[in-house]
């Protein structure tokens, strides 16, 4: 028996065993970056000026209705960094509070609002299913700076190529984007 070839036949097995277990390590490595996410996302932009004034908006004994009134009298106020939450039954008025907050309200109202003369408001609808058109007449019936707009499209995973399709052509996800 040679026991210099039986230590090197064991070197080489060890050797070989080595960098097995090398290459493996390796591809879990590989793997286990695969598995973080490394995205980097930008943030959105919104156009949005810090006021100056104490009170936003201010409304006292309001109430909206078409024949009737939808609700008692409310009395609220708005102040900078506010958050505010209108809760309540169906059909208890909460749209039509924002609808005569935006000055879209067409029913009988009786109360006043106060705010300062340049302030806009602005909210976030649930239902998009109505939206029609191309990007730029959305931008534009919605008073939204066009190039932000679509900027913030790319930031959220849009390609730039739906960009032309009107939106009753995109995909739910696509419209809920928008």
């Amino acid at each position: 028996m040679n026991k210099g070839a039986v230590g090197a036949d064991a070197a080489r097995t060890m050797k070989r065993a080595k960098a097995i277990v090398n290459r493996m390590e390796t591809q879990i490595s590989e793997k286990e970056n695969l598995l973080k996410d490394i995205e980097y996302i930008d943030a959105l932009t919104m156009n949005s000026q810090v006021s100056h004034h104490k009170r936003l908006l201010s409304v006292e004994n309001l109430q909206l209705g078409y024949e009737n009134l939808l609700f008692e009298p409310v009395h609220f106020t708005i102040e900078p960094h506010q958050r505010v939450a209108i809760s309540g039954p169906n059909g208890a008025g909460k749209s039509s509070i924002i609808h005569y907050l935006l000055g879209t309200f067409n029913g009988k109202v009786v109360g006043e609002k106060s705010q300062p003369k340049h302030l806009t408001i602005s909210y976030v609808r649930q239902n998009y299913e109505d939206n029609r058109g191309t990007l730029a007449e959305f931008a534009e019936k919605n008073r939204v700076d066009y190039q932000a707009f679509l900027n913030n499209l790319r930031k959220l995973g849009m390609e730039r190529d739906v960009f032309h399709n009107k939106i009753e052509q995109m995909s739910m996800g696509q419209r809920k984007k928008v």
